[in-house]
């Protein structure tokens, strides 16, 4: 009986080895496909981003008023699609190991202040006061872009679920 038990034992145990070879392999897969897709959707966006971006500034000429609130709003939803879609590739390099950093000395404060000025626009379009308040330079040694990146989530995220009033981007140092 022991035998029989301990052969049961080592078949499943095989079972469950080949099943769990299988996952990995299909999560390489899915890692993969995320990747590829991710590729190739922000190509054509970033086309769609820079044509409007060009009609805008009136780059072909003129063209009536009442299109300018469409075409900023196909500029804004393209613009999240891209930040979406780098979300996406990010997420699949951190799984497959690949995420590069590329580490430099920079003043997070000033970062900082720069992506609210971005987003003012944003803030100012949901009737939201969007300010920043710094506590002089702060330097710190990390991956600029991806801390801007982190920064930018967390005021997006803000205004996105501000209902209103105001938001107040604050750069301190903790001790």
């Amino acid at each position: 009986r022991e035998v029989r038990q301990r052969e049961r034992i080592e078949k499943l145990a095989e079972e469950l080895k080949v099943a769990n070879d299988r996952l990995k392999e299909l999560d390489r897969q899915k890692s993969e496909f995320v990747s590829i897709a991710s590729h190739q959707l922000r190509s054509p966006i970033t086309a769609i981003r820079g044509y409007v971006s060009l009609i805008l500034e009136k780059e072909f000429g003129e063209y009536p008023d009442t299109l300018k609130e469409p075409l900023s709003r196909v500029a804004e939803s393209s613009r999240l699609m891209i930040k979406s879609i780098e979300d996406y590739l990010n997420i699949s390099r951190i799984e497959q190991g690949r995420m590069k950093y590329e580490m430099s000395d920079f003043d997070i404060a000033e970062l900082t202040k720069t992506v609210v000025d971005e987003y003012t626009p944003v803030a100012s379009k949901k009737g939201l006061d969007l300010t920043f308040s710094g506590a002089g330079k702060i330097q710190v040694h990390a991956d600029i872009g991806k801390i801007k990146q982190v920064v930018a989530n967390l005021v997006d995220n803000s205004i996105k679920y501000t209902p209103s009033g105001s938001v107040t981007v604050k750069a301190t140092v903790f001790e």
